[in-house]
């Protein structure tokens, strides 16, 4: 190789490296920009990861875990390039299904064009585990007279017996609604009361697309609704909770529904092109209602008093920004380490304690309508000891709430 040559080989990687460095440079940048958010997300994840029982070493991988989502989440373009590897996989296969993602394997469109994952069989010992801690759980509050009983919430494929469909592209298999069925049996073996929404939701005259988000792994607000309505319905037959006849029915609520204005987690994931966009409808009473609203959480307390429009719907957090890509799910105010909400116009006497994971999210809230107190924790931020705490406030009834993808240890432990 001659000299000028060898000078031009240089040359190129020089440029090469100093471009390399430039982007890393404006990515770091991009990441730094707003190191309050930063520092906030991971906290939140962290928390979320870290249970009472974990061990030095769980810690140190719940901290390194935390930092890389948390920097893979704010990294500068990042919609961008899910946007175009999302556009490259539709545009090369038109009839792709599914779409490698590192954190879930794989991400598929269901028959009805919905993005979802596959849940994986929780294992015996893992799913008696949970039963064993949910029985724990009873006893202990059964020492007060408290009752209890374990809700499960629908996740997004429904059960064949009841909507005997296959969803799925070839190959793909779910244990969400298997996983839920054992549980149950579990349960029952333990003496342990429980309640499944999955057969009234799934039952329903509303079609899939109508109870879950396309982009979203959660329930739609109307689907929600619909379970809210349904657990109501069971208090007042199986408690006797006094919820007043028909509050739940649609006449009673403003629906508002605003045109392909959400993507939610998974559509993030995998682009618009291939994910589409949701619309968001926003349901609110159209009755005079008042409550008081306390919250208790990591960035601070507050004391709210006002219409459920006013009090609980945060809206300029989460309707009002333009980005489609903002979680416009998390209005009905989530997710926090406590809320309490004091209706004193449901004038039942009622009193309720919800452990919850985010499916909970809008039941809380549409609930809190009904129920004269209704305090709210979510265990992936609330580290107390729960029958403790329940002995303290001493409800007519604990749920535990979930839906069924939700078996990580964090969530049954009760710190008893």
């Amino acid at each position: 190789m001659d000299e000028k040559a060898k000078k031009k080989r240089i040359s190129e990687k020089t440029l090469s490296t100093i471009f390399f460095l430039l982007v890393l440079l404006v990515l770091l940048a991009s990441i730094l920009a707003k190191p309050r958010s930063l520092i906030l997300s991971f906290e939140t994840s962290y928390k979320a990861s870290v249970g009472e029982s974990s061990g030095t070493m769980e810690s140190v991988k719940a901290a390194i875990s935390s930092s890389e989502m948390a920097i893979a989440d704010r990294i500068g373009f990042k919609t961008a390039f899910n946007e175009l590897y999302g556009a490259f996989q539709s545009y090369t296969s038109p009839s792709r299904r599914y779409i490698s993602d590192i954190n879930y394997g794989y991400l598929y469109k269901t028959k009805y064009d919905q993005i979802a994952f596959t849940v994986q069989r929780v294992s015996d010992e893992e799913l008696n585990a949970a039963a064993d801690r949910l029985s724990e759980l009873s006893e202990s509050l059964s020492e007060e007279d408290i009752a209890f009983e374990f809700v499960s919430l629908p996740y997004k494929l429904p059960p064949e017996s009841i909507r005997p469909e296959n969803q799925l592209p070839q190959g793909f298999f779910d244990y969400a609604n298997e996983n839920a069925d054992r549980l149950h049996n579990a349960l029952r073996e333990r003496g342990v009361r429980s309640f499944d929404v999955r057969p009234a939701f799934w039952g329903s005259d509303m079609s899939q697309n109508e109870l879950f988000f396309n982009t979203d792994h959660h329930w739609s607000i109307e689907g929600a609704f619909l379970g809210t309505g349904i657990l109501a319905e069971h208090l007042n037959e199986d408690y006797d909770f006094g919820i007043k006849e028909g509050l739940y029915d649609k006449a009673n609520f403003d629906f508002i529904t605003m045109k392909e204005n959400f993507i939610g987690s998974l559509g993030r994931r995998v682009g618009r092109v291939f994910g589409g966009i949701d619309d968001f409808t926003l349901i609110k009473p159209n009755f005079e209602n008042n409550i008081r609203l306390l919250q208790y959480d990591s960035s601070g307390n507050l004391d709210l008093s006002g219409s459920f429009d006013d009090v609980i719907l945060e809206k300029e957090k989460y309707i009002e920004p333009s980005d489609k890509t903002t979680n416009r799910y998390a209005v009905y105010h989530g997710d926090y380490r406590e809320l309490r909400f004091i209706n004193e116009n449901a004038g039942n006497g009622s009193r309720i304690l919800i452990i919850k994971d985010s499916f909970g999210l809008p039941v809380y809230s549409f609930l809190s309508l009904g129920v004269e107190e209704l305090r709210a924790i979510d265990l992936r931020l609330f580290k107390s000891d729960v029958a403790a705490y329940a002995k303290e406030f001493k409800p007519d009834l604990v749920i535990v709430m979930y839906n069924c993808d939700c078996f990580r240890d964090r969530m049954f432990e009760f710190g008893l």
